[in-house]
């Protein structure tokens, strides 16, 4: 998936989120505000109504592509049992990584990632 790590209220960098499945793997740290990368396409940017915080009204092909793909990336994450992606390791600390599988119930193939990037 290609995508910008950058806030769509602000245009700041974000940062990983390292949390539940169920989190957004991409938090704004000066909005306070996370993201899928399903969210953070190009597609879904032209579609982003900063206004409206949305990506158009719900019955729209824009949002749904978006709800769509973020919803994949949530099932994605939930295989994982974690929301980190695999493109974010290396930009958690690595103490961070070495406590990952303490913190959550991270999927064995996964660990194997995370394990080899720490």
């Amino acid at each position: 998936m290609n995508y910008h790590a950058r806030c769509l209220l602000c245009g700041g960098h974000l940062i990983p989120a390292v949390g539940s499945a169920a989190t957004a793997p991409w938090r704004c740290p000066v909005c306070f505000v996370a993201f899928w990368a399903g969210e953070l396409t190009p597609e879904a940017r032209s579609a982003w109504r900063k206004h409206h915080r949305d990506f158009g009204p719900s019955n729209t092909d824009s949002a749904r592509v978006v709800r769509s793909a973020v919803k994949a990336e949530m099932e994605a994450a939930a295989a994982r049992g974690v929301s980190l992606r695999p493109d974010q390791l290396g930009l958690v600390d690595k103490a961070t990584l070495a406590g990952l599988a303490r913190a959550f119930p991270v999927a064995a193939g996964f660990l194997e990632k995370v394990q080899g990037a720490s």
